[in-house]
């Protein structure tokens, strides 16, 4: 008798796999939103506002962490939640993090528009570079869209918490199109710098209200209610969300901080030429995120069901491929760097190729560590991580500072490779190990 070969794939891989994929397709879909509309807004805004602008959005992604860690918290709290099928819990957590992240956003709301008014009476920057009206108002555009994001993403976690990575894609997928399409309706009608940034940065918090409206019509069981807002579970999910917190500042601060030391040191126009290859090479990190994110509620079930072998396997595994496809990715972009940023902002900028290149080497370090870092997520293991990070930080922003030039861009993802590689990169590995190793011993 002849013997047949099985490729059966088990179930809970098999759902892994399909939540990566419509991931990297909503992903793909969702990255031509930027290409496509940044080099009409470059054009329409012009450099220094284009800079300004730019600079907002690294100060807003370094305070991701303004959700206090809830929303990595409900993301492990709702995980294994569904998978107990524990639905006063999750309605629970749901109301309470609702609760708790509308105040957040209102208090910073309130913050922000103190800020504003004290940049507004100074009027000037010291190096010389003009704070005015129209720069105010593109700041103001940009925090007004990322407050209204605050408690609007709650929505994305809920849907990965249950494994509808395809429907939660489908809808930032709207919200692309939507910023898209309102970004270029502005600059046709020819509206104000901060028109312009509004209509292209508020499009995709809408899009999760009207989502979040859509989702919760159809599992009413699990919708927010004001009478399901209890302070136990409130605390709870800060208690967790707080483990995050400060790694949250951290990895934030570390990684988006390029834009802010260049703007300080070399001027706005400087950060445009940054910024631009920088938004090229970002896609590495998208896709990074995209494969990895699944992994997270993924773990998290297998280890409550003590599958560690999967949890091991599966770790080495995307952190093979990952990191050898983000590097194939990674040379090509830089290889093409030149005739991809002729085409799509259609001119150059200096040094562009070499920024490329770095951003190459880092992503690729990031993919190879990122599903370590998914097993120490999904088990509350973040000591290490902020040890790590903290000493990346450390180590890295004062490096950046000293030898931040406008020849020498490209030595700013160069610094975070080398400090990735060497600090970040080791601690996530040997950390998850020794975990695996003591659960199974």
């Amino acid at each position: 008798m002849g013997t047949t070969m099985s490729f059966a794939i088990d179930p809970r891989t098999r759902r892994l796999l399909r939540a990566i994929m419509g991931g990297l397709v909503g992903r793909v879909v969702i990255l031509l939103a930027p290409f496509i509309v940044m080099p009409a807004m470059l054009r329409s805004l012009g450099d220094l506002h284009f800079g300004i602008w730019m600079t907002a959005v690294a100060f807003t992604s370094m305070a991701l962490f303004a959700d206090l860690g809830i929303g990595n918290g409900l993301l492990t709290r709702l995980s294994g939640a569904f998978g107990r099928g524990d639905k006063q819990s999750i309605r629970s957590d749901i109301s309470s993090a609702y609760a708790t992240l509308s105040t957040v956003a209102l208090g910073l709301a309130a913050l922000g528009a103190l800020a504003l008014f004290a940049l507004g009476r100074g009027m000037a920057d010291a190096r010389g570079w003009e704070i005015d009206d129209r720069s105010i108002a593109i700041i103001a555009a940009s925090l007004g869209a990322f407050v209204l994001g605050i408690p609007a993403n709650i929505i994305q976690r809920v849907m990965y918490a249950e494994e509808k990575v395809v429907q939660a894609n489908l809808w930032q997928i709207g919200g692309a199109a939507l910023s898209v399409a309102t970004a270029f309706g502005a600059i046709n009608l020819r509206a104000s710098p901060a028109q312009i940034v509004l209509s292209y940065a508020v499009a995709s918090p809408l899009v999760l209200i009207l989502s979040s409206v859509w989702y919760f019509s159809k599992h009413r069981d699990i919708a927010p209610r004001v009478s399901e807002i209890a302070w136990p579970a409130a605390r709870d999910l800060m208690r967790l969300g707080s483990r995050f917190l400060l790694l949250s500042v951290l990895t934030s601060i570390a990684m988006n901080a390029d834009n802010l030391i260049i703007a300080a040191r070399v001027g706005p126009d400087a950060v445009t030429a940054y910024a631009i290859p920088a938004k090229v090479a970002s896609l590495l990190a998208l896709v990074i995120t995209v494969i990895s994110l699944p992994m997270w509620s993924a773990n998290g079930q297998a280890i409550a069901q003590g599958d560690f072998a999967w949890v091991q396997a599966k770790a080495r595994k995307m952190a093979f491929v990952g990191a050898t496809a983000i590097a194939i990715v990674g040379l090509t972009l830089a290889l093409a760097g030149n005739i991809i940023i002729n085409l799509w902002a259609d001119r150059e900028f200096a040094g562009q190729q070499h920024v490329l290149l770095a951003f190459a080497f880092l992503y690729a370090a990031m993919a190879l560590a990122s599903p370590f870092h998914m097993i120490l997520n999904s088990v509350g293991i973040i000591r290490v991580q902020i040890y790590s990070w903290g000493l990346f930080a450390f180590f890295t922003l004062p490096l950046k500072y000293f030898f931040a030039d406008e020849k020498s861009l490209f030595l700013f993802p160069t610094i975070s490779f080398f400090a990735y590689f060497v600090i970040i990169l080791p601690a996530s590995y040997f950390s998850s190990k020794r975990y695996i190793a003591r659960q199974t011993a």
